[in-house]
């Protein structure tokens, strides 16, 4: 369980999320349901590739399920972030654009 894919990379710790594994004999089903009290459930956090339709698409369904109304629901904001932009540019070498700079005339 150390290994990928269950470590989380540092760039996500901040999503403190859990992973789940199960395994088992039984044939394999396409869902594992889990009981789980929802007073156990701060926020979910949507895929930031998530197309935006899709995300309202699933925030409506979360939301209109018993007990959820309140619950806070929103797309990661991670690939959004100028800060980790940046970062991932420095990383693949990528250089940043050149800063574009006006300057003044004098009138004529």
């Amino acid at each position: 369980m150390e290994r990928l894919p269950f470590v989380k990379r540092l760039g996500f710790t901040a999503e403190a999320e859990y992973r789940i594994t199960a395994e088992t004999t039984e044939p394999q089903l396409p869902a594992l349901s889990i009981d789980l009290p929802l007073e156990l459930i701060g926020r979910v956090e949507l895929n930031p590739w998530l197309p935006a339709s899709l995300a309202e698409s699933v925030t409506k369904t979360l939301k209109g399920l018993p007990g959820c109304e309140k619950l806070p629901v929103r797309r990661s904001r991670l690939i959004d972030s100028d800060r980790w932009k940046k970062a991932g540019d420095r990383v693949v070498g990528r250089t940043p654009p050149a800063k574009l700079r006006l300057r003044r005339t004098k009138k004529v």
